[in-house]
């Protein structure tokens, strides 16, 4: 009895190993594939940065931002030791150079949620200023006109052909989810005049042909005259609340949506021309040179 139970304790035991060396082996297996796929994301990374990287300088120059430069910041985080002595989500990959060519040596790097990289997007703001993290030194207009060029970038680095494959197969995705791309832009005009407003409301009319839907908050006749859909956003107060509180809870948002006659009265009175017929007519001849491009 006692060595047919003792045998049926071996037998389990070996199950267990057998089991276990299975499942190593498989653990093993797709570490190196997921290690081997960071590692091509990796590559990728490096050989598209330096590219992105001039084409959304040269756009933010075009945005206002004369003077200030991106540059995009590859590298690989080492693995730090654990308190219970291990290696945290790591895998031995090889050391590159600057250039990206083999150093020999092997080191085990940390794997973060987007893969092996960390990425940083480093802004200077002058010619002679230093890089820094875009968190740490950017506006909240800076902010929102970088991500615009981040976003616009795709389209000024292909060519012609290619950007009419890519509306295509954008066009056969909207049809087939009938969800499209959705951006929000705040405070675009933050310290900017008439002229480079513009070019700012050009770029959100050239991401829109993209298929992005773009919603704009602005107060640029410039920017403005450049949509589609033109709302108006204002706040109403009671009159004879002296209590803040009060105030606070009768206070009335209403989003009006303006026909082509409000409209130009819009434009005109953000020019701040008043209402007149020579001030409607400017108004008039803004929205119409915004969308010469639709008449053509």
């Amino acid at each position: 009895m006692v060595q047919q139970v003792a045998a049926g304790v071996i037998k389990d035991a070996d199950c267990v190993k057998e089991k276990r060396a299975k499942l190593e082996k498989e653990i093993a297996e797709t570490e190196a594939l997921i290690f081997a796929t960071g590692l091509e994301l990796s590559e990728a990374r490096k050989s598209t940065a330096a590219a992105v990287g001039r084409s959304v300088t040269s756009l933010i120059t075009s945005l206002g931002m004369e003077g200030s430069r991106l540059d995009i910041s590859i590298y690989r985080e080492k693995a730090e030791m654990q308190l219970n002595g291990v290696l945290d989500q790591t895998h031995s990959v090889p050391m590159c150079s600057a250039t990206g060519s083999l150093v020999g040596e092997k080191s085990m790097c940390k794997l973060q949620k987007g893969g092996l990289d960390r990425v940083e997007f480093l802004l200077a703001t002058g010619p002679n200023e230093v890089l820094r993290s875009i968190g740490s030194i950017a506006s909240g207009g800076e902010m929102c006109r970088l991500l615009l060029a981040i976003k616009l970038s795709p389209l000024t680095r292909k060519s012609a052909k290619e950007q009419r494959e890519h509306l295509k197969m954008k066009g056969i995705a909207r049809e087939s989810s009938q969800v499209g791309m959705i951006s929000v832009f705040d405070e675009l005009d933050s310290g900017v005049g008439g002229r480079i407003g513009t070019q700012i409301g050009e770029a959100l009319r050239q991401l829109t042909k993209s298929g992005t839907q773009v919603i704009c908050v602005t107060h640029l006749p410039q920017v403005a005259a450049c949509g589609d859909l033109h709302l108006r956003v204002s706040k109403q107060i009671p009159f004879g609340l002296k209590d803040h509180a009060s105030v606070l809870q009768c206070v009335e948002i209403n989003v009006d949506t303006l026909n082509e006659e409000a409209r130009i009265h819009e434009i005109s009175s953000m020019l701040g021309l008043g209402n007149g017929q020579d001030s409607k007519e400017m108004a008039k001849c803004l929205l119409e040179a915004t969308h010469s491009d639709e008449t053509k």
